[in-house]
């Protein structure tokens, strides 16, 4: 789409591929490629592919089948891209031919296929899931680095924050060494975070199930450093880092913008015309967008939001 005028520049269908539905993990910008994953969306048998289209044209470069799909974050660690598959396989692809360089055996979907996204660090992919461990692969090689379990079960999700793996469960986060029996229990959680945590250079920023967004430090110490409070359960699959600002959403359709250094209230507008739940935010020099889970994409101005 045409950021200026929402305009639709190319657009391609995946269903003519397969019962596929659904997006996700966030797509990467490589050269003069997109490559996104798809999934099964809601129909237990479909399946899904990797895709990399040429931005320009939408032309489909190559598509990979990775059935029944992949629905977190793409990484990339040059010349190649990681994906997570929903049956907790990591996949190796060439950027540019699709073709599969490797694979491995990183984790168990569980109870639920929408496994967290992995992350990567100085050619380590990091995966967690619901087996309560946390497994380290060779992005180069494929081959398994080590697997540590932190916890007797549950959600495990990794980030990278201060230039450091973190790994978030439930009740805690515990700070990842170089080598596998470095792991630090950093802080407990007075509440279960969920979605996707953002690291930045100092902060991991969580949404947390109680309504509140919060900043932790990344460093030996773990700590609080700031809590807001959103005033209904919050939508957005994670916070979003605009500028100097974090970014949310709640099921009034109500987004916040809270600042980076100390959480303090920065803007809030509510999105009036669209009636399905906000769960993606992104932005760039001029616009915010903001995507609801029907579909639905709005360009806002930055500027008339900062002037509120």
């Amino acid at each position: 789409m045409d950021a200026v005028t929402g305009r639709v520049l190319w657009s391609y269908d995946v269903k003519q591929d397969g019962n596929q539905s659904s997006f996700h993990g966030n797509p990467l910008l490589i050269s003069d490629l997109v490559i996104v994953g798809a999934d099964h969306g809601t129909d237990i048998q479909g399946q899904g592919h990797i895709y990399a289209f040429n931005r320009a044209t939408g032309a489909v470069q190559w598509k990979y089948l990775a059935a029944p799909g992949i629905s977190s974050d793409l990484l990339t660690d040059a010349p190649r891209i990681v994906a997570l598959a929903q049956t907790g396989e990591l996949i190796g692809l060439e950027i540019h031919s699709g073709q599969s360089v490797w694979k491995q055996r990183a984790t168990d979907p569980g109870r639920d296929r929408y496994l967290p996204s992995p992350a990567l660090l100085h050619h380590v992919v990091y995966t967690g899931g619901f087996l309560g461990s946390l497994t380290a692969v060779d992005a180069r090689t494929g081959k398994l680095v080590w697997q540590r379990r932190l916890q007797p079960d549950g959600r495990v999700q990794p980030v990278i924050a201060g230039g450091a793996v973190y790994a978030i469960t439930d009740t805690h986060i515990y700070k990842i060494g170089p080598i596998a029996n470095h792991v630090a229990r950093g802080a407990s959680l007075d509440s279960a975070p969920s979605f996707q945590p953002v690291g930045t250079a100092n902060s991991i920023i969580l949404e947390f199930q109680d309504h509140t967004v919060r900043s932790l430090s990344a460093g030996e110490k773990v700590e609080m450093q700031w809590s807001h409070k959103a005033a209904a359960a919050l939508t957005t699959h994670g916070p979003f880092i605009v500028g100097s600002d974090v970014v949310v959403a709640d099921e009034t359709n109500l987004i916040t913008a809270v600042r980076l250094s100390d959480g303090a209230l920065h803007w809030s507008f509510k999105l009036t015309d669209v009636k399905d739940p906000i769960t993606v935010i992104a932005s760039d020099h001029e616009n915010l967008y903001v995507g609801t889970q029907g579909g639905t994409l709005s360009a806002i101005k930055l500027k008339h939001l900062a002037d509120r």
